[in-house]
């Protein structure tokens, strides 16, 4: 016998163990107070092993295990809103609904059961610690039924102690004797009381005594996870006729039916928006669900359909993406993160099966991203090294590619997928923008393409007053239907429907249809006002209606108060507690708040209750309850009821409480103590609510906490300081350049109030992002000054990150300035020092700033090797928009350095990565460089086109650097066309919205062409004039080529202008002064040529020929590299110059 005391009081405890997530308060029977007849679940179980066990433990041991194991089994039952009746040695019995009946008593009884069974696995693991019982196996059986029973009092002397009698027990006792160990029995007429939410199993016929016919029974298999929609949820039995939106139901079904046929069609058809627009109550919802039940009435919608609804006042990034994604996977959000690690890695599974190669491999790549949103297990290292920006992105493209994944699936069916997004305008900022991203990038891969593409129907369901913006639907043409108020007869129709016995005058319907507007919810809930107002429960109880009596509110909030004012304390209380909480909320949350106050008292009977009375809605359940108003103006009366002193508190105890639980998201934190009168909270969640938010990239979010916050009194300075910066970088970001100065003002205002020694380095970051705003404005040397400030307050207290960022910006202003020598030295000790951290996000910025020197430079090779360690990086880290933003800067410096194919494959590269992340603005750049190299090659055509979809495009977007320049290259087509007068357009046009943004660079390019362009056309007024101040102006901006050509155009305008033959040799003569060994191959080449034209225009055939031969085999040597349009050109001029 193993007698250790340390071992009874270790098994002992962790079985405890098994109620720690109960209240051990409650682990009580309760009483019944007096006897009725009335439907109840009985349930009785009984445990087999305790004789193996009596055989190796003292009875008094096996007396407390037995103890302990009945107290969790308790604990269960009362967990499930049960009532233990009695227990009989190793056996209990309970009754669901002895206390208010449920229509999922039975529901509630077969959970409680399927839990039991797993507890006593829990507890058998428990027991093998013992070495002398490792071969221990506790089993129990299950027996259910539900029918009608007597309750009443059992003797004298236990007053208040009830049990119950009747068939219905003594079949629910035969039940668990037939059932075999670890199952659940349940006969057939019980069976369908559960059918919809249990899973079940044929048993067989069973012979039972005290029963003629044999009963047919059925072992329960487990929980269904196909829960019901939300408009599934709400509807019962009781739910009104559809009335009023037929037509609208049958546009639904025309689109399906169109998006369906195109299923078996070659083509790349855009995705089928349709919008339903109309006031809270107007049956959005309810048309939804109606076409679902036409749609799929004969088939299993599982899949098929999603539907996804943000918090209606929680802005939580991807609220809708992530209840989409939840319902997919059937994750509930409350339950045991092991449960839901199981589901989603059994479903994602299950969706590899149906992607092709290039599908699957994307959607294995998006998994980290998509359990990261559903706060799931994730790996880490995917998102160490990523920007906001770049976390942002990657999250978006894996939303995308499960999204696909998921339409793929559905149309391998035969079905297109639905998507439903329900109350779009509470949509979180995020939501925002990968929904854009998403149908503007939606089977973009086939664009062009004659093959099978994926086939999806969304519809989207907002209020009146909320406007789909044309980003977020693109180009995509979206069918919108308002739905209307239901008329007069309607309105009268709908309401007999409901009271079939009861007859109203026309004077009753009329008031009814103005006060309600033709709102359909309003006349829902006045009809269940008479269920209170009568004191009855159901409508046919009522037989005829004094109209006298009849209140008809003005609105439905007036209805809804009315309807809560009827309500028991208890219940009223509780959905005031609720409505504090949230829209949606946990049994164990509303337990836990209302235990804080002596005057709240909270049961799940009262729940149960409020769900019955169609005030709540039970919207998950595996293990745990979860319930959620119906409506959120319920939530909103329930509210607004509360006296403000009261609201705070409530406010303040569900803070702590969340707290308390580890439900640590500082969002929703904020979000209940930005309503009390805590500032010392409401500033730290605040503030972390901000820099979380931040994360995520949802910045107006962010920046409406930091005004709130902003509005409040500070403890410290410095305090304020953080918060008042944090908001000016985010009005950086935003562009809001004015805002973000000012707060910056007031920062360096601040700073002569604190004493710390971290003043400097609050300077320092002021000042650098002072300078940050100058250089976006093209101030360049007032940024110079402030990041010089910024520097001196660095030195002598900052981080390596700071140090780092400073010197990032100083190498850009120093580079647009063409100081390229000191943005080198900034540049290397950035360099230095992000390698010295190993900070790989740093490392990226560094090299693509430094390949960026190199190019203005115009040393192409060494920019193109700088890029292609910036993608290096990027590709380790997984930064895609990094990755395109290198690939794209490679086909800029293929191009330059002649290497037209490396440079074609760059660009097609870049397009792709820049679609699929949905950058419009890397679409539009690489457009416009696809056009510069058609140019170059001499296909204008082709170059116009692809021009033309750049500038389509950056109407959308914006970009004030693409439109300058997609003028300016259109200018150069024109000119390369000799359509002079349109050349000359399109450079000024140019040049004027390059000037309006200070990028000297191709202010100084383009200003070139223009002057080139007035000496083709002989206008020569004060030309030379304009190219000396040309030339001083390519000097300054370090732009090389433009030196160059500006003193070989000065050179010609000379030679042109001037009378004499020796006049013009001389000019030729200061021409032949501009070679020298450093110039490139190809300027190499343009001087030469220029100088044999002159000689041969001088009839100086013998240098003529001299330096045409040294032209035309350099420009051959260049055109086997690359054959560009311009340079076959030059070798035909000179191929045919005159040299003799």
């Amino acid at each position: 016998m193993f007698e250790d005391s340390s071992w009874d009081d270790l098994l002992l405890s962790d079985i405890d163990k098994l109620t720690s997530d109960l209240e051990p308060s409650k682990v009580k029977t309760e009483k019944l107070k007096e006897g009725e007849r009335r439907v109840v679940c009985v349930l009785f179980a009984d445990i087999s092993g305790f004789t193996a066990l009596s055989e190796k433990l003292d009875p008094e041991q096996v007396y407390m295990i037995l103890d302990k194991v009945l107290k969790v089994f308790t604990n269960v039952i009362n967990n499930y809103s049960g009532y233990v009746d009695k227990y009989e040695g190793d056996a209990i019995m309970a009754l669901f609904g002895a206390k208010s009946a449920s229509e999922n008593d039975t529901e509630r009884a077969i959970r409680a059961s399927l839990e039991m069974v797993e507890k006593l696995k829990q507890i058998n693991l428990l027991l093998r610690k013992n070495p002398n019982l490792t071969d221990i196996d506790l089993k129990i059986r299950v027996g259910i039924n539900t029918g009608l029973v007597t309750t009443g009092k059992v003797g004298v002397e236990r007053e208040g102690d009830f049990t119950v009698y009747g068939d219905a027990v003594n079949l629910a006792s035969r039940m668990e004797s037939k059932a075999p160990l670890s199952r659940i029995m349940i006969p057939e007429e019980t069976m369908n009381l559960a059918k919809e939410e249990i899973d079940f199993e044929h048993f067989g016929e069973v012979k039972v005594k005290g029963k003629e016919k044999p009963i047919n029974t059925f072992l329960v298999k487990g929980v269904n996870q196909t829960l019901g929609k939300r408009w599934e949820r709400i509807l019962d039995s009781k739910r009104s006729k559809f009335i009023g939106r037929d037509f609208e139901l049958d546009e639904l079904c025309n689109k399906y039916d169109l998006v369906k046929t195109q299923l078996d069609e070659n083509n790349n058809s855009p995705i089928k928006i349709v919008g339903l627009k109309a006031p809270g109550g107007f049956g959005k919802t309810r048309l939804i669900y109606e076409f679902f039940k036409k749609q799929y009435e004969e088939v299993d919608k599982k899949n098929l359909t999603l539907y996804g609804h943000p918090h209606p006042y929680l802005k939580i990034p991807y609220g809708i993406l992530i209840s989409v994604l939840q319902k997919y996977f059937g994750i509930f959000e409350y339950e045991p993160k092991d449960v839901s690690e199981k589901k989603f890695s059994e479903g994602f599974e299950n969706l590899q099966k149906f992607s092709k190669d290039s599908d699957l491999e994307r959607l294995k790549k998006s998994e980290q991203f998509v359990r990261y949103l559903l706060s799931l297990s994730f790996d880490k290292s995917k998102f160490a090294d990523l920007t906001p920006q770049a976390k942002q992105t990657q999250i978006n493209v894996s939303l995308r590619f499960i999204l696909e994944a998921i339409v793929n699936r559905a149309n391998s069916f035969g079905f297109p997928l639905v998507l439903t997004l329900d109350d779009i305008h509470w949509l979180d900022e995020n939501s925002h923008k990968f929904l854009e991203y998403f149908f503007s990038t939606f089977n973009i891969e086939n664009e062009g393409k004659t093959e099978h593409s994926k086939k999806i129907l969304v519809f989207l369901l907002y209020r009146p007053d909320y406007e789909i913006s044309e980003k977020t639907v693109s180009k995509i043409k979206i069918d919108e239907y308002a739905l209307k108020p239901l008329t007069l007869e309607q309105c009268s129709e709908l309401i007999k429907s409901r009271l079939t016995n009861i007859h109203l005058s026309i004077k009753i319907y009329d008031e009814l249809f103005q006060k309600s507007g033709g709102n359909p919810f309003y006349l829902e809930e006045w009809i269940k006002s008479l269920l209170a107002q009568f004191s009855v429960k159901e409508l046919s109880e009522i037989k005829e209606i004094d109209e006298e009596q009849i209140s008809i509110p003005m609105n439905i909030n007036s209805i809804l108060l009315t309807r809560m004012d009827t309500l028991e304390k208890g219940h009223k209380s509780l959905i005031q507690v609720a409505s504090v909480i949230g829209t949606t909320f946990t049994s164990k949350i509303l337990s836990k708040v209302s235990d804080s106050f002596e005057n709240i008292e909270f049961s799940d009977s009262t729940l149960d209750s409020l769900v019955d009375s169609g005030w709540l809605t039970k919207t998950e359940e595996n293990d745990f309850k979860s319930f959620s108003f119906n409506q959120f103006s319920v939530q909103n009366v329930a509210y607004n009821t509360l006296l403000i002193h009261n609201r705070k508190l409530l406010h303040k105890i569900t803070a702590e409480i969340l707290i308390e639980e580890n439900e640590l998201n500082p969002f929703v934190i904020y979000s209940h103590y930005k309503h009390t009168d805590l500032v010392k909270e409401k500033i730290e969640f605040g503030f972390s609510a901000c820099k979380e938010l931040e994360k995520n990239c949802e910045t107006q979010e962010a920046i409406k906490i930091y005004n709130n916050i902003l509005e409040l009194e500070f403890e410290t300075s410095e305090q304020k300081l953080e918060t008042l910066y944090g908001r000016a970088c985010l009005e950086t970001q935003i562009t809001e350049w004015d805002k973000s100065e000012k707060d910056l003002s007031e920062c360096l205002e601040l700073t002569a109030s604190i004493s710390s020694e971290l003043v400097n380095n609050y300077k320092g970051k002021i000042f650098c992002e002072l300078g940050k705003i100058s250089n976006f404005r093209g101030d360049f040397d007032q940024a110079i000054d402030f990041l010089g400030r910024s520097d001196k307050n660095f030195e002598t207290n900052s981080t390596d990150e700071n140090l780092i960022n400073l010197n990032l910006i100083y190498t850009d202003v120093l580079r647009k300035k063409g100081r390229f020598e000191e943005a080198q030295s900034k540049l290397e000790s950035a360099l230095k020092s992000s390698m010295q951290l190993k900070d790989f996000i740093l490392l990226s910025r560094c090299t693509y700033a430094k390949g960026h020197i190199h190019w203005f430079k115009g040393e192409y090779l060494k920019a193109k090797e700088m890029y292609l360690k910036n993608l290096e990086i990027c590709e380790k880290i997984g930064d895609k928009r990094g990755i395109s933003l290198a690939v794209g800067m490679l086909g800029a410096a293929s191009m330059q350095l002649k290497e037209n194919i490396a440079a074609l494959e760059f660009y097609f590269r870049k397009r792709e990565l820049a679609e699929e992340i949905g950058d419009k603005i890397g679409v539009c750049g690489v457009l416009i460089n696809i056009s510069i190299l058609e140019f170059q090659i001499g296909e204008f055509q082709e170059a116009i086109e692809n021009l033309t979809k750049a500038q389509n495009l950056n109407f959308e977007i914006g970009d004030k650097t693409a439109e300058a320049l997609i003028l300016g290259n259109f200018g150069n087509i024109f000119k390369a066309t000799n359509n002079l007068e349109k050349a000359e357009e399109f450079f000024n046009l140019a040049i004027s919205k390059f000037e309006k943004i200070n990028f000297k660079y191709y202010i100084c390019e383009f200003k070139f062409e223009l002057e080139e362009l007035n000496f083709q056309r002989k206008k020569f007024e004060n030309l030379q004039k304009r190219l000396e101040e040309l030339e001083k102006f390519a000097e300054e901006v370090k732009h090389t080529e433009a030196v160059l050509k500006s003193q070989i155009l000065t050179k010609q305008i000379q030679f042109e202008e001037s009378v004499t033959k020796d006049k013009k040799l001389e000019a030729v003569s200061e021409l032949e002064k501009l070679l020298n060994p450093n110039l490139k191959e190809i300027e190499k080449a343009k001087v030469n040529y220029e100088i044999a034209k002159l000689y041969s225009e001088l009839e100086k055939f013998e240098e003529a020929n001299k330096f045409q031969k040294v032209a035309l085999e350099l420009y051959i040597s260049i055109f086997t590299q690359c054959e560009t349009y311009d340079v076959s050109l030059k070798i035909n001029e000179l191929e045919n110059l005159k040299l003799k």
